[in-house]
C-alpha cells in the first residue's frame, strides 16, 4: 500500500481509500517488519473495514 494511502492524524491513523480512522492504541495495530504500511481488509477490498494494520515506526 502506498504510504500516502495512509496517514498519521493527532486522532490516529487515516485510511485515506475509506476515511477510517485507526486509533493509535487499537489493537489492530502492529509494528511492520519491513518498515511500510501493509492494511488488511475485509476479503481485501480496496473499500472495506480495517482487519489489521502494520505501520512503520511513528514519525514526529
Amino acid at each position: 500500500m502506498p504510504k500516502k494511502a495512509i496517514s498519521e492524524r493527532p486522532q490516529g491513523y487515516v485510511i485515506e481509500g475509506t476515511g477510517e480512522v485507526v486509533t493509535y492504541q487499537d489493537a489492530r495495530i502492529h509494528d511492520s517488519p519491513d518498515g511500510q504500511y501493509h492494511w488488511c481488509s475485509v476479503a481485501g477490498a480496496d473499500d472495506s473495514r480495517t482487519i489489521c494494520l502494520f505501520v512503520p515506526p511513528r514519525s514526529y
